[in-house]
Formats: structure tokens, C-alpha cells, sequence
């Protein structure tokens, strides 16, 4: 029983995640490889995306095709240093995955990624000159890497895309660098600078808060920035949220796999949820306490606690 429930769950996990992948790659102008269909709502995170993207690969095979595309024309607007540090959030059974994106980056003549550039690069279908199309960087979601391709690979276009996406209300550097993944002194200093140059404003409360005009980049940007409340951007923490979709799915793998008890399979999926608990906060949904199911009864509660994730991810790509 147990095991059926786990099943489950990271079923769950692994359809919202390829789900939002599709979507998001689309939303970059990979339709012609997708087959087409709808396109995200929130800001992409890159770096998040193709870490989800490659952990998928076993369940996906196609996006070894979407990567492939990306390494030709986008791995220049991803930060190397990011996509290292993002992925230690991930579990330890894809860390190897990078190596393969980096060393395909290497091939495709990105000499930033030789340094972590490991195993073979990845297997894809051939494909065309035809369909090395560039990327699409228009519409609303593409925002974090429009700004990274007018100003530069940095924490301040990242920056600058979350206080966009959170509309008029401004943030601590503590939330951008959650939000972000920077460093709190990379944080600073990026605030420091674009407040200098205007590009942000900050409130005079204690701790200070910053914010960003979204009618002062409307013009320049004229994509997103305006209309109605609900065509707004929204900021979607992809790298928190892919990183616990994807433990999910790993747990559920191993624990099947390993045919581990009833307790083990809780206690990991109870330590699993605690450590991802932020992302529920970040995004303000609530889930089953752990401490209302003792011992193997919160195998239940964290299949709540993912249906529900899952239903959110579904209505706020």
C-alpha cells in the first residue's frame, strides 16, 4: 500500500514537472520542437529550467532535442556559476547531469563551461541547420533573459526581473536573494549599483526595501509590463520548486526501488518536504503539517502535501 501511494506521488511530481518544462521551453520559441501548445505565465528561470529539464531526461527523452537547441543558442545568456550553485539544491542521483550540459556547451565552442564540463555530451536526434532557430525572448515569461541579453549575464538583470515581477511592492535583500540565489554580498552590491543609476528606487523603512516602476521600463521592455492585474508577471521561484518536484520524484524512485518500509518511506518524505518547506511559504501554500501524522501516516500527508503543490504549479505556470 505504501508503495502504491509513493508511486503516486511522484507520478504526480514528475507529470507537473515535465508540464512546466514544455511549457516554459515553448514560451522561448522552441515550439517547432515541442509540437507546440500553450506557454508559461510565470518569469523562467534558466538556470532551474534546464537543471529540471535534464533531470527529466530518463522520463523525457525529447528534451535531450530541446537541450541541444539551447546549448546552440542560449547556453551564452546562462550564468555558469548560477547553474553550479542551483544545482546543489537537486538531488545527488542527477548531479552528474550538468557535466553532460556543460560538456555540450564545450562542443558548441562556450569555453565558460570547460571547467565543469564531465561524461559524454548529450545524446539527441540530428538535427537541422534549419532548426537551430534563435530563441524567442518576447514574450512575458522570457523577461529574467531579455534583461540578461541587453545587460549582460549578472545578479543585476536577475535581480531587476524579480522586482518587476513582483509589481509595486518591494523586497528586503534577504527575499531577492531567496528569490535569486545570490549571495547576500552579490545581493548588495547589485542593489547599490542600480540604485545609483536609478534603475530601482528603496523605501526609507528599516530593513531597507527596494522596489522597481514597472511604468519607468514599460517602453523599453513592451512585453508584459502593463494590462491587466491578471496578464501581470508573477515571479514563480522555479528554482526552489523544480528542485522539490524533482526530490519527490527521486524519492519516490529509490524508495520503491528499495523496497524500503513504510516508516523509512515517511521519515524521507518527511524530510524531503521540511527541507523544501519555503517553497510552500514562497508561494503561500498550504499543506498537511508533518506533525500531524506520526510515524508512517504522513505518507499520506505528503501525497496531500504534492497534490496540492501540483494543482498550484498547474493554475500559476
Amino acid at each position: 500500500m505504501s508503495n502504491e501511494i509513493l508511486e503516486q506521488t511522484g507520478n504526480l511530481a514528475r507529470q507537473a514537472t515535465t508540464h512546466v518544462v514544455w511549457m516554459q521551453w515553448r514560451s522561448l520559441g522552441a515550439g517547432t520542437l515541442t509540437g507546440g501548445g500553450s506557454t508559461a505565465r510565470s518569469v523562467i528561470d534558466p538556470e532551474a529550467l534546464v537543471l529540471a529539464s535534464l533531470a527529466m531526461l530518463d522520463e523525457e527523452r525529447r528534451l535531450a532535442d530541446i537541450l541541444a537547441w539551447w546549448v546552440r543558442v542560449g547556453a551564452r545568456l546562462l550564468s555558469v556559476q548560477r547553474m553550479k550553485v542551483v544545482a546543489r539544491i537537486y538531488p545527488a542521483e542527477i548531479k552528474g547531469y550538468p557535466g553532460q550540459f556543460a560538456q555540450s556547451a564545450v562542443a558548441a565552442k562556450d569555453a565558460r563551461w570547460k571547467r565543469y564540463a564531465a561524461g559524454e555530451p548529450l545524446e539527441t536526434r540530428k538535427r537541422t541547420d534549419k532548426e537551430a532557430m534563435a530563441p524567442d525572448l518576447s514574450l512575458p515569461p522570457a523577461l529574467l533573459l531579455r534583461l540578461r541579453a541587453g545587460l549582460g549575464v549578472s545578479a543585476k538583470p536577475d535581480m531587476l526581473a524579480f522586482l518587476l515581477s513582483i509589481g509595486e511592492r518591494a523586497a528586503t535583500v534577504q527575499e531577492i536573494t531567496r528569490a535569486t540565489g545570490y549571495s547576500g554580498v552579490t545581493i548588495r552590491d547589485a542593489v547599490r549599483d542600480l540604485t545609483l543609476a536609478r534603475f530601482i528606487g528603496k523605501t526609507e523603512e528599516h530593513p531597507l526595501r527596494y522596489y522597481a516602476r514597472r511604468a519607468q521600463w514599460t517602453t523599453l521592455l513592451d512585453s508584459g509590463l502593463s494590462g491587466k492585474p491578471s496578464d501581470r508577471l508573477h515571479w514563480g521561484f522555479w528554482k526552489t520548486a523544480f528542485a522539490f518536484l524533482t526530490h519527490v520524484n527521486e524519492l519516490a524512485r529509490s524508495c520503491v526501488a528499495e523496497s524500503a518500509s513504510e516508516y523509512v518511506q515517511s521519515s524521507r518524505a518527511r524530510d524531503v518536504f521540511l527541507r523544501h518547506r519555503s517553497v510552500f511559504i514562497d508561494k503561500k501554500i498550504d499543506a498537511p503539517d508533518p506533525a500531524n501524522y506520526p510515524g508512517a501516516a504522513y505518507l499520506t500527508g505528503f501525497h496531500c502535501a504534492v497534490q496540492v503543490f501540483a494543482d498550484f504549479v498547474e493554475k500559476n505556470l
